[in-house]
């Protein structure tokens, strides 16, 4: 097992930050940790005015996410939520299948279970598929699945991939891919976690 290694900080910059912008010292090693020690990246760190966030549509691909998740309920299509078993995966599966069952969308979930590797496999889109599942979504895995998504096409069923890991030099041939670190996927910040980007498909939803 990895041991984890906090980056060194300067206790004399941790204490001028807890001075200046009335933080406790959690949070003020938070912000030197994060490099957020100019006042206007302060301001904006401890901002919860949600105005500030930026706007899910800067995804290039999520009108498309918007508009095959619509289609689904419109349509009445059963849908499937692909997780990972970490906390990422998990809290990331919760939000989404709770925000599609509140929009009427008749919706499973799957996370990894045993020795089951990460992210889509084939034997589980089969599962779903059998259960007659016309869209499957990844949360917190998908971008590496080229063979399985696929493999979901070719049994009939359409892949949005959500994920915030490292692409390869392919991309999965998915209906949308929201991922901030793919290049060229147009949202400014590439360091969300995958519940973040979940958080992000869930907002888009709601404005649409």
């Amino acid at each position: 097992m990895k041991e984890w290694k906090k980056n060194p900080v300067s206790v004399e910059l941790i204490r001028k930050l807890n001075e200046q912008f009335g933080v406790d010292y959690i949070t003020a090693s938070l912000l030197a940790r994060r490099g957020a020690v100019e006042p206007e990246t302060v301001q904006y760190f401890l901002e919860t005015d949600v105005s500030y966030l930026h706007n899910p549509f800067l995804f290039d691909e999520m009108e498309n996410f918007v508009e095959r998740v619509l289609q689904a309920r419109d349509e009445g299509e059963k849908v499937c939520v692909f997780g990972d078993r970490d906390v990422d995966g998990i809290t990331s599966t919760v939000l989404l299948v709770q925000e599609l069952r509140s929009m009427g969308i008749e919706t499973l979930w799957r996370l990894p279970e045993g020795d089951e590797p990460y992210g889509l496999t084939k034997d589980g889109i089969q599962a779903f598929a059998d259960q007659d599942v016309t869209l499957a979504i990844t949360v917190d895995c998908g971008i590496s699945n080229i063979e399985e998504v696929a493999f979901a096409r070719q049994l009939g069923m359409d892949v949005l991939v959500t994920d915030h890991h490292l692409a390869g030099d392919i991309i999965p041939a998915a209906e949308a891919v929201i991922d901030p670190k793919l290049e060229g996927c147009g949202y400014p910040f590439a360091h969300l976690a995958g519940c973040g980007v979940v958080a992000k498909c869930i907002w888009a939803l709601r404005f649409a």
